[in-house]
């Protein structure tokens, strides 16, 4: 992951390079800290500078992760855009962009939304209780899944509990506080240590989480 910020860096300090002139923390911090906690050798990403800030983003996640890219690519025209896998970087046009993020690894579920699937299987499930404050809005996530995880699958309920936590805020500005995946904590570990902290726990796990009357699961009706 070092090699790749170290990557990153070298593009955005190079001599004369015309955009990040603002807003430069959407870089040194926010981008880093998004790598730090979610990357893996397997990871994609759509990482986009603009003059003012930067914006990373994972690809082939699921819909809402793709509409959340594609906004961003029609905000701006002085932009570079560049697809990151693994510790690669290449530099994309927009249609080049756009392509990369059409397809998708996860989908929720037609019948029960606190189910996520891939591939058309049940792979997790999901609940998630947010809790208003005056100046704060956080979320607590827990979540089941059926066997052991590996690191990128770790890396991507990670990114899965945050989207889930901004549907169900109706806002951005929400935090995770509290993400637990088969009754583990795992709030701040990278995907390697994730996939370590819930490598024992057993099928039983991958029941939905205890019901909390202020979140009932959700039905989608036809």
């Amino acid at each position: 992951m070092h090699n790749l910020f170290n990557a990153m860096r070298a593009i955005v300090e190079r001599p004369g390079y015309p955009l990040l002139k603002s807003y430069q923390q959407d870089f040194y911090e926010f981008d880093q800290q998004t790598l730090e906690t979610t990357w893996t050798a397997e990871s994609q990403y759509l990482w986009v500078v603009r003059e003012n800030g930067t914006y990373l983003c994972p690809i082939d996640l699921d819909k809402r992760a793709n509409e959340s890219a594609l906004a961003c690519l029609g905000q701006y025209r002085d932009m570079d855009i560049h697809h990151i896998r693994g510790e690669r970087i290449t530099p994309v046009s927009l249609i080049q962009a756009k392509n990369l993020i059409r397809n998708t690894r996860y989908e929720w579920s037609p019948i029960l939304s606190n189910e996520v699937l891939t591939h058309g299987n049940r792979f997790a499930t999901m609940v998630c209780d947010i809790e208003r404050k005056p100046n704060a809005i956080g979320a607590s996530v827990h979540i089941g899944t059926r066997s052991s995880l590996t690191e990128r699958e770790c890396a991507d309920l990670q990114w899965l509990a945050m989207t889930r936590a901004i549907a169900r805020a109706g806002t951005l500005f929400v935090g995770v506080q509290a993400l637990q995946i088969n009754g583990v904590e795992t709030i701040g570990m990278r995907p390697a240590a994730m996939r370590a902290a819930t490598a024992h726990t057993t099928k039983a796990s991958f029941a939905m989480p205890a019901y909390n009357p202020r979140q009932p699961y959700d039905v989608v009706m036809a």
